[in-house]
């Protein structure tokens, strides 16, 4: 104990803050990995009759959260493991902890782009709003890459100037397209509120999951952001960003599975009215996601002509 005590006093670094936020993370993203296994399996078991491509999706996204976890570990297991008692390692970056970046912001920008295909169709092909969030999107891709890049270029993890303009492009960036996107689908939700009892409830617990979920991931966002800014000699940072992508894929899967759930809720709620003539061009906007899996309801309203998007012919479009 003294003799790590005396390493540790006469190293240029804080070897808790160094090493202690990345174990911190690492905790939280296995347990999130955990749980994106156990709704990965109740998705395929629940859902077979999906289209192959949004199956395809999400076994990509978990296979790529799998890698994600693994050089996570990797990393953790070089710095306590391999090198323990020898903190003089942090001063070189392992392979896998370079590649923390990429691998987080990567499923991210993909599951962005699938919340996108929703504030398309939601949105009635709103192409400027679409088009605009997809771009902030990409641009965040692009700067993780960069980083990623740059850190290969360089043997220790120091923080440079140019890394530095990449890592604030990449949370400012980050937030903005989570803010954006949930805002998006909570305000267009709102607008396709059609004043019945049946579907204000389903709604409401739409616009609820939605605002908790982008609240979250915008926060740790903000925090990943702040924390970089402020703490220079410190990863504290890390932690929060390590989770983002495995928080957005639970987010994703839990979108999937509680489907059916909603599905169940609305048929208890059957309505056989007339719609007024001003809300058709919104109810027909619903009747389209919906039949397509966008919105995970099914509401048998006259005039809408829902079908249920589960049937073997017509699986719901991711």
């Amino acid at each position: 104990m003294a003799t790590g005590s005396v390493l540790a006093t006469n190293l240029p670094f804080n070897v808790q803050r160094t090493l202690g936020a990345p174990f911190i993370g690492c905790l939280f993203s296995f347990a999130l990995w955990g749980s994106a296994c156990i709704q990965t399996f109740i998705y395929f078991y629940r859902r077979p009759n999906d289209l192959p491509l949004a199956k395809l999706a999400v076994a990509f996204l978990w296979c790529w959260d799998t890698f994600d976890t693994a050089i996570i570990g990797h990393a953790m297991y070089y710095y306590f493991v391999v090198n323990y008692a020898n903190p003089i390692a942090l001063l070189h970056s392992v392979w896998s902890y370079k590649m923390r970046i990429f691998a987080t912001a990567l499923p991210l920008f993909i599951i962005r782009g699938l919340f996108l295909r929703r504030v398309h169709r939601l949105s009635e092909g709103n192409k400027i709003l679409t088009w605009g969030l997809f771009a902030v999107n990409l641009v965040n891709l692009v700067a993780a890459l960069a980083v990623t890049v740059k850190l290969f270029g360089q043997s220790t993890d120091a923080r440079s100037p140019s890394i530095n303009d990449y890592l604030y492009l990449l949370f400012a960036t980050g937030v903005i397209a989570e803010a954006g996107i949930a805002s998006s689908l909570c305000y267009y939700l709102h607008q396709a509120r059609t004043g019945f009892e049946s579907t204000e409830g389903l709604i409401n617990i739409l616009m609820i999951y939605i605002i908790q979920t982008g609240m979250t991931t915008v926060i740790l966002g903000l925090l990943s952001l702040i924390c970089y800014v402020t703490m220079t000699d410190t990863v504290i940072y890390l932690p929060f960003y390590l989770v983002l992508s495995k928080l957005y894929l639970n987010s994703y899967l839990l979108s999937l599975i509680a489907r059916d759930a909603l599905r169940d809720r609305s048929k208890q709620q059957t309505l056989s009215i007339n719609i007024p003539e001003d809300t058709h061009s919104q109810t027909s906007q619903i009747s389209a996601d919906i039949a397509e899996g966008q919105c995970p309801s099914l509401i048998h309203v006259e005039k809408m002509a829902l079908t249920d998007s589960s049937d073997t012919n017509h699986g719901p479009i991711v």
